[in-house]
Formats: structure tokens, sequence, C-alpha cells
């Protein structure tokens, strides 16, 4: 009777499982060798299929039990899952927001200096990439290029409203810091803008500082978004190695932020995992930000690719492509 089966999984809600189903069995085994009726041998196993099959189903059904395979940074895709549950969703957010005026060739930045520093996207913008072998990016680089935004820019080369320097997620939700009276930076944004996506990364500023308000106030964006009709794409943080409270809290960071997103039903660009491989874990010289190719951030080939804002630009373009894709 094989016996071999044991799996366990981590959680930033629960903690760590672990399922010891091999054990038991091997105790069950041990005790059947002693049981000669064949009748109770057959009650036995059925007994055990019977409790395991339960568990399957209340894991699967128990809306307070997260899905380890989408809330665990480890096992999560890097390119989002649009599973049925998701597209739903999404799907849901893209109609409200089509009736409200959103404009499907134009997305929001919102984040911290990661996102509003030039290497992310901004070369694409100005035309200066090279997508390499990727040539299929071509298309969604050219639709979210057209539209103009004023001054010129477009969705790729545009400072946003919701993407500063210094910034913590809750930054983007302070009134007072928003160019549009009496609304948040983040509906600013959606205001002025009208974007169809939003890409979400906030957390850096947060660890070591104030992570408990990064946990509401990550929420309270999503909420925003989704309330407005934005689909919203979460991300997830780059390590945090300046010190260890840091570290931990940005590993803790980035199962909140998945397990919001599959609450949610939204899509996770899991950028952590991207940058797992890369040299330094794509983090550059200050610790902090990420690193950028001698070639410029806008070049995807595969020497070009193992550096922290190549890959997150890279990744996110691909997250655009899939959702676009789906949608249209």
């Amino acid at each position: 009777m094989p016996c071999g089966i044991n799996f366990s999984f981590e959680t930033a809600l629960f903690g760590y499982w672990r399922l010891d189903i091999g054990t038991v069995c091997k105790q069950l085994v041990g005790k059947m060798k002693y049981i000669q009726d064949g009748k109770r041998i057959f009650q036995a196993l059925l007994v055990v299929a019977l409790a395991l099959g339960a568990l399957l189903l209340w894991l699967g059904q128990n809306p307070t039990v997260p899905d380890i395979l989408h809330t665990n940074p480890k096992l999560a895709p890097v390119i989002p899952d649009l599973g049925p549950d998701v597209m739903r969703s999404v799907t849901e957010i893209y109609r409200r927001g089509a009736a409200r005026g959103m404009r499907p060739d134009v997305f929001a930045k919102m984040g911290d200096s990661i996102t509003a520093y030039r290497p992310f996207l901004f070369p694409i913008g100005d035309g200066k990439y090279d997508v390499g072998r990727h040539w299929r990016l071509l298309p969604v680089i050219d639709r979210f290029s057209i539209r103009k935004l004023g001054g010129g820019k477009n969705s790729f080369n545009r400072d946003s409203y919701a993407g500063v320097r210094a910034w913590g997620a809750e930054h983007a939700l302070e009134v007072g810091l928003s160019p549009c009276p009496g609304i948040t930076p983040v509906e600013c944004e959606i205001k002025t803008i009208k974007p169809t996506f939003a890409l979400v990364m906030f957390g850096t500023n947060n660890v070591d500082r104030n992570y408990d308000e990064f946990v509401v106030d990550i929420e309270k964006i999503i909420l925003i978004l989704i309330r407005e009709g934005v689909v919203p794409i979460l991300s997830t943080i780059p390590d945090a190695p300046w010190t260890k409270k840091a570290a931990a809290e940005a590993h803790m960071a980035n199962h909140v932020i998945l397990e919001i997103a599959a609450r949610h039903k939204i899509p996770a660009l899991n950028y952590w995992k991207a940058l797992q491989d890369l040299p330094n874990r794509g983090i550059s010289y200050d610790g902090v930000h990420p690193s950028v190719a001698p070639e410029g951030s806008g070049v995807f080939t595969e020497k070009a690719l193992r550096y922290g804002h190549n890959m997150r630009s890279f990744t996110f373009l691909q997250t655009l492509a899939k959702l676009t894709g789906a949608l249209d």
C-alpha cells in the first residue's frame, strides 16, 4: 500500500501547515498486519478514504483557507494565472470601467520610487527599447504608446500622481498629497487619465517602518480601483535586505499581497519570484532599487533580463499582453 504522501505549505495568515498522510498511513498499515478479517480491513480503508476526502473538500470550499498555490510567493506564478474566477472578476471590473469611460489603451502606475524612477517603463514610452526575440510584446507596446495623456506623454512615460519617490501605501490615500482637491492621489490619477488597468506595487517603504498600516492601506487602494472600474494588477515587492526586520516584513508583505489578490480575484504579478534567480536577486548596489542593464532598462535580450528593472518592465508587458488578449 503506497504511503509516501506528505506535503506542507506556509501562509502569512495561517502559518506553517503540514499534512502528514504518509505517517498516518504507515501506522494504519502496521496495525492491519494483525487484522485477519477482510471486512474490517475494507472498513478501515473506507474510513481513511472518507476522512481524506472530507479534508480535501473542506480545504477546497472553506472561504477562510487561502489558495496555497497562488498565495505563497515561492509557488505562485510570475505572470498572473487568469483562471475562471479571476477572469469573471476582471471582466466585471472591466465592463464597469468601460461604462464609466475608462480607456482600454491607458494604464496607471502606482507605487514608490521603484515605480516612479525613470528606468521603469519610461524608455518604452520614449521609443528606446529592444524586445529581442520577444516580438509578441510589440502590439501591447503600440497599444499603450499611442494615447497621449498630456505633455506628449503616454502611459509608459507619464509621471503618476499615485507613484512618487519615498511613498508608502498610506501616501497614495492622503488627500493632502493629491493635486485634485478633496480626493486621494489614487482617485486623482483615475480621474485624470481614466485607465483600464493599474499596476500597484507598494511595500518597500513600509517594511521596517509601518508594516501594520500597510496591510490595511494596500487593500484600501485595491478597493478604490475595483469600485471605480479599474482592473488592479497587484505586484509583489523585491527583497528588503537592509535589516532582519525589513527582510522578514517584506516576506510577510508578499504573502499578504498575494492573499489580497486571491481574495478579490484580481491579477497578481509575482515580481519577487522573477528576481530570485538574478544576480543579487535583481537589486542594485544601493541594496534597495532594482538593477539596470548597461544597455538600458528597455532592453529585453537574454543578457539584459539579468537585471531587476529590465525584468520588471518585461514581466509587466507580458501581464498586460495576457490581460488585453483575454479581454479583447
